[in-house]
């Protein structure tokens, strides 16, 4: 072909004639090498540009963040916190919101549940103080126990108390030691009905436990509320002239003319021991009287062995007074124990003893 300038002969491929210098222009039906980089390059964006609106459009109509076409999985970017979030990182540049940072579900409370629960076991009991501020606790299920444990101290005493009941509650309390064993127990010992008193000298110091249920165990709820206090105090209020008197061993001597002697049961798990002289075949009335503080008086006749040879609970003439007649198998000292049936304890807690020849 030639140069529509200058006549000059040029090649089909040449952009300029070799000649003149000037642009060749264009031949129609044919195309320059050069020139397909650039068409390439503008057909690939194109494309590029309906692939990624043709996913736009489906994220948009699908609503789920989730690609239909099978696309390569993008390379993660880093995340910057807003300033404003909790904790939700947020895509630099996407200017999005945060999505709200999921909270669990609270569960459903139990009605009545107390602060110290789980307490149902000594593991689990709760720490009560011994200066006499009561805790507030429930029964909240038909059966639950309420453990608690407290510091003594040897020869100091202890009043354990329940108090301020709901009406659908009769405790019952139990002092344990750290093998679970029973130290002392109290239903109705307070003046308060159905309340519970336990009054106690520690033998030695260390870790004791205290245990609540209910008498029948089938109250829960809101209304089976109880609060309970622990109060330490040197000594006992209300401990009588024989004491200590709690073996057989410390027995107080007591004549067989029918003089009575004044007791009181200063402590839940007191006992009260007196010895008299018998001779043989001789019959001897051994009687409780006079009692005070709804005192219920139980006693044990034994002989110096040990060995038990009668009780009995409630046969005096007097309510909850009691009467043992017994004749003497032999010469000798012979003993008797004194103690509440129920377990009350304290200073009005007061009781008569006499032993006679009827």
């Amino acid at each position: 072909m030639r140069c529509p300038y200058c006549g000059a002969e040029v090649s089909s491929e040449d952009l300029y004639c070799g000649e003149c210098g000037k642009r060749l222009p264009a031949v129609p039906g044919e195309s320059r090498r050069s020139r397909w980089p650039l068409i390439v390059a503008i057909l690939g964006v194109l494309v590029l540009a309906c692939v990624a609106g043709g996913v736009i459009l489906i994220l948009l109509a699908d609503g789920t963040g989730t690609a239909a076409l099978s696309q390569p999985s993008p390379e993660p970017t880093a995340s910057v916190v807003s300033p404003s979030s909790t904790g939700t990182s947020v895509p630099p540049g996407t200017g999005a919101s945060p999505s709200p940072v999921p909270t669990a579900t609270a569960p459903v409370p139990i009605e009545g549940i107390d602060p110290y629960e789980p307490d149902h076991s000594i593991a689990d009991s709760a720490l009560i103080a011994t200066d006499g501020v009561p805790q507030t606790h429930n029964l909240h299920t038909e059966g639950d126990r309420d453990y608690l444990f407290f510091q003594a101290t040897a020869d100091n005493a202890y009043t354990i108390q329940t108090l301020d009941l709901g009406s659908e509650i009769d405790t019952i309390i139990y002092l344990l030691d750290g093998d679970e064993q029973e130290l002392a127990r109290n239903d109705d010992g307070t003046e308060e009905p159905l309340a519970s008193l336990i009054v106690w000298i520690a033998p030695s110091s260390g870790t004791y436990y205290i245990m609540v249920r209910d008498l029948a165990e089938d109250s829960s709820g809101a209304d089976a509320t109880y609060s309970i206090s622990v109060t330490e105090s040197a000594s006992v209020e209300g401990a009588d002239a024989y004491e200590p008197d709690d073996t057989l061993s410390e027995a107080s001597l007591i004549d067989v003319d029918g003089a009575p002697q004044d007791h009181t049961f200063h402590t839940t798990t007191d006992v009260d021991c007196v010895r008299f002289m018998a001779e043989e075949g001789t019959e001897y009335a051994i009687e409780t009287l006079n009692l005070l503080g709804d005192c219920d008086t139980a006693i044990y006749l034994y002989d110096e062995t040990g060995t038990e040879l009668a009780d009995d609970d409630d046969a005096g003439e007097e309510e909850y007074a009691s009467l043992i007649l017994w004749q003497a198998p032999a010469d000798g000292i012979y003993y008797v124990a004194a103690v509440d049936y129920a377990g009350r304890a304290g200073p009005g807690v007061r009781y008569q003893i006499s032993v006679s020849t009827p």
